[in-house]
């Protein structure tokens, strides 16, 4: 498997398991692969710990690890951010460390709100991918820039506070914070707002 094609395949899977596919052969019949290449890909999400699996029977049902997921997007995110000092630096924005960010995405992902949100975003991104290319083959690391700009740019974030637990308004308001950063980060770094400047 190419390296490349790989940043693809956990958003297909997730897409699938989000949306109720949880077994290796309706996800292999969903996805148009072969039983084996299925539970190979299976595998590679269960050692990154992105999916857990639990037996039925002579069935094994996936599903998705929320606290690795955060830890995950949490890692990515701050390689973005590592990657990118320069332009925080120049926008006068912080950049957050790894701890906080772990702790922050852990604690977010952790409640109903999140995690319902994640399973319509992936089916919203599975019915876009019937229609268009981009989002059929979208990889990982971006559906990460979709719920950072999303939450990053929402005008709705106290009634989002009052759809959350309590002890968990201050980590959804420190994440609205970090989406803002983000986001604004991504803009300025986004060849299209240097080019609109040109015309």
């Amino acid at each position: 498997m190419k390296k490349e094609e790989f940043a693809e395949i956990p958003n297909q899977i997730l897409m699938k398991v989000a949306g109720g596919v949880n077994y290796a052969s309706d996800l292999a019949r969903k996805m148009g692969k072969s039983i084996p290449v299925m539970f190979r890909q299976l595998d590679e999400l269960l050692g990154r710990g992105i999916l857990t699996k639990q037996r039925h029977g002579k069935r094994v049902e996936y599903a998705i690890n929320w606290k690795s997921l955060a830890l995950n997007f949490a890692s990515l995110v701050k390689k973005e951010f590592d990657y990118s000092k320069e332009a925080l630096s120049r926008l006068k924005l912080p950049s957050p460390n790894l701890k906080d960010l772990q702790e922050t995405f852990e604690s977010v992902f952790s409640t109903e709100y999140m995690q319902n949100f994640f399973k319509e975003m992936y089916k919203d991104l599975e019915h876009a991918g019937k229609v268009s290319y981009d989002y059929a083959r979208m990889r990982f690391n971006d559906s990460i820039n979709i719920i950072l700009e999303i939450f990053g740019t929402t005008s709705k974030e106290k009634e989002i506070l009052k759809k959350v637990p309590k002890n968990r308004e201050k980590d959804f308001e420190k994440f609205f914070k970090t989406s803002q950063t983000y986001s604004k980060l991504k803009k300025e770094i986004d060849p299209k707002t240097k080019l609109k400047e040109k015309l």
